[in-house]
């Protein structure tokens, strides 16, 4: 492409932009050799450029769709994330939505209320672009609470009408089974 640009109050003269595409993870070298029509020709210093590779985040645990307890202790574990370029990775963990991270660091543990979760584990080298990502669903199951037996006030005699029932009939059951056993 070419573009035309006054330089210094000078006439315009030709600018040449151009493009390359660049192969991430090595030492990318570049050197410039202009000839005008004239056939002069000037050559640039040598142009060593490194193209970050972006970190790659996994998630050991939790697995995607596993399922815990309400209360339970939920391990998240980042170790198998790595960066090629073997640059440094800072570890943030979100859960759903949230912007602010439940946890710094390659692992560590949590615990969330009942419902369906995503875990978002967000990985980052340092550098511009250098973020990778991972994420895993899963599901906090409610724990039931115990039933409670409410007696209304005028039903005490009911209760213990019953209980005393349940009583004759273990104390016959109990005499039986010595008859049976001494005969």
């Amino acid at each position: 492409m070419v573009d035309w640009e006054e330089m210094d109050g000078h006439e315009s003269v030709p600018v040449f932009t151009f493009n390359a595409r660049l192969n991430r993870g090595i030492q990318n070298v570049l050197q410039l050799r202009i000839v005008d029509n004239a056939g002069n020709n000037a050559t640039s210093e040598i142009l060593s450029i490194w193209v970050n590779r972006r970190p790659v985040a996994i998630i050991e645990t939790p697995t995607n769709e596993a399922v815990f307890r309400e209360n339970e202790t939920i391990e998240l574990d980042g170790t198998g994330s790595y960066d090629e370029d073997g640059d440094s990775i800072i570890y943030g963990w979100r859960v759903d939505q949230n912007e602010t991270p439940v946890l710094i660091g390659i692992s560590g543990t949590i615990t969330l209320p009942p419902g369906t979760h995503n875990i978002k584990l967000t990985i980052w080298d340092g550098y511009e672009g250098g973020y990778g990502d991972a994420s895993v669903q899963i599901t906090v199951l409610e724990i039931p609470t115990k039933p409670e037996i409410h007696v209304e006030e005028d039903n005490w005699m009911v209760v213990m009408l019953i209980i005393f029932i349940f009583i004759i009939i273990l104390t016959i059951g109990i005499v039986l089974r010595r008859r049976q056993l001494t005969s």
